[in-house]
């Protein structure tokens, strides 16, 4: 193993339970464990150095041999957290059972092989497995010139197999949209015109018809909420949106069997969804209520999704209340985080928070920070993946070196920003007003021209607030307060 980061990034990511598994395993074993040096090593490590690590070893046998042990121990590690896993999943029982059906047939043993695909089916069904079902129902009908299947009804066996599919099918269809929802809340953010609003309608077309439905797969029905949820997110109606969150929390909660050995967990997937509608609508009471619950549940796994949550509250708790030195220790803890777990965090999420970062600054009105922080994020090859803040973060750039007086520069800026957002498609009402209201104010010289176009924005303002659209770009940046700031001033 070349130096790099795997073997360093793989035991950082183990769990204290996972650790601890490892260790245990290991000791067990004879002969020479010099690899768990080079464990102990690494786990003191905060930040990977190559260099740093053969200091802390200080045994030359293992330095002269590094490679070879690296590799050893990667597999070891491997090796324990496959076992430490096998007990608790569903789909290494299941496999497992439907190998013991291979092994009774093949010993001629057809009592206890039907007996075998009962069981397996009913645990398949229990947690909704229904592609294992599928291998299940195959064996089943596997015996076909055998005197057992003299006294099954295949016709049945056909009938229920149409049945499974269907359900996969359902599953199937219900993923296919919330992908696509997905996507769309990636490119396009909340909807901002008409055309958008017809993108969402007609992908969540299906919805409607499946929703009167009165039974559904638990999983199609966990997944027909996440679609909902996303669908009165992208449309900006957030306190339906939590909706959702809690009427798929629920389900969770009562069907424990079909959600395990889910690679994340469902429960804090619907609650962390759940959050981010409560603090897009600054609603820190519902924010703070679900934030401990997700203490409450969450587990060593789930430890950086925890931390980034809490994160979120308080910076857009501090940007809500323009606390500017919480707010700067919140910021300074969330770069070394995004720095730590950088290609651990999905692009979206982290342009999120680079984003409200810049929204910080400049409502706090900290405007050399904001400025750093905007130029960053527009020279960012991560930002052009997730065009959902481009106009955002654009208007902000502008108001940033309104604030700081480069009106020289805004001359130029205003108009390129301008024919950026028109070549988008991003060029709104909302954008627009801003624009044209800056542009005119650094133009002028009096201040009561000044102070009647502030005046003349804040009405218009309002009325956007009115909105069926433009209210929309308000969650993402309300520059209310601070036209009102503006005009108190002068």
């Amino acid at each position: 193993m070349k130096p790099s980061r795997e073997l360093f990034d793989l035991i950082k990511s183990m769990s204290g339970s996972e650790k601890r598994y490892f260790k245990l395993n290991v000791s067990l074993q004879k002969g020479s464990k010099n690899y768990l040096k080079l464990f102990s090593a690494i786990e003191r490590q905060n930040v990977f150095d190559e260099i740093e690590l053969r200091k802390l070893i200080k045994d030359e046998k293992i330095v002269k041999n590094i490679t070879i042990t690296k590799n050893y121990l990667y597999k070891l590690i491997i090796k324990s957290l496959t076992q430490f896993r096998n007990d608790r999943s569903i789909d290494l029982k299941l496999n497992f059972i439907l190998s013991r059906c291979k092994l009774m047939y093949e010993k001629g043993l057809f009592p206890e092989y039907f007996k075998t695909i009962k069981s397996g089916k009913e645990a398949a069904l229990k947690h909704e497995k229904y592609t294992i079902l599928l291998d299940f129902l195959e064996l089943e009908k596997n015996l076909i010139k055998k005197d057992e299947i003299g006294k099954k009804d295949m016709n049945q066996i056909y009938d229920y197999e149409s049945e499974v599919l269907d359900r996969i099918k359902e599953i199937s269809y219900y993923k296919k949209i919330v992908t696509g929802l997905f996507i769309e809340l990636r490119i396009t953010g909340i909807i901002r015109d008409e055309i958008s609003d017809h993108r969402i309608k007609k992908l969540c077309r299906g919805l409607s018809f499946r929703e009167s439905k009165i039974q559904l797969p638990v999983r199609a029905h966990n997944i027909f909420l996440l679609a909902k949820y996303l669908e009165c997110r992208l449309t900006g109606d957030l306190r339906k949106s939590m909706e959702f969150c809690k009427q798929r929390y629920s389900l969770i909660l009562k069907n424990p069997d079909v959600f395990k050995d889910y690679l994340q967990d469902p429960k804090l997937d619907a609650l962390e969804f759940h959050i981010t509608s409560a603090l897009r609508l600054n609603d820190f009471k519902e924010a703070k209520k679900v934030l401990s619950r997700i203490k409450k549940i969450s587990k060593d796994s789930a430890e950086l999704d925890l931390t980034f949550t809490e994160i979120e509250f308080r910076l857009c708790e501090c940007t809500e209340n323009e606390d500017k030195a919480n707010g700067k220790k919140v910021i300074t803890q969330l770069e070394d985080y995004l720095e730590k777990y950088e290609g651990k965090i999905l692009i979206n999420s982290e342009n999120y928070f680079r984003f409200s970062i810049i929204k910080h600054y400049f409502m706090t009105e900290n405007y050399t920070e904001a400025l750093n922080s905007v130029n960053d994020f527009l020279n960012r090859r991560q930002t052009k993946l997730t065009p959902e803040f481009e106009s955002y973060s654009r208007i902000l750039n502008i108001l940033i070196h309104f604030e700081l007086g480069n009106y020289k520069l805004l001359a130029h800026l205003i108009p390129t920003t301008k024919k950026y957002l028109m070549n988008k498609k991003k060029y709104f009402r909302f954008e627009s007003e801003i624009i044209k209201c800056i542009k005119k104010i650094i133009s002028l010289k009096n201040k009561d021209s000044v102070n009647k176009n502030f005046n003349d924005l804040f009405k218009k303002l309002l009325i956007l607030k009115k909105d069926k659209y433009n209210k929309n770009a308000f969650v993402y940046f309300d520059p209310e307060r601070w036209v009102e700031k503006k005009i108190f001033k002068i």
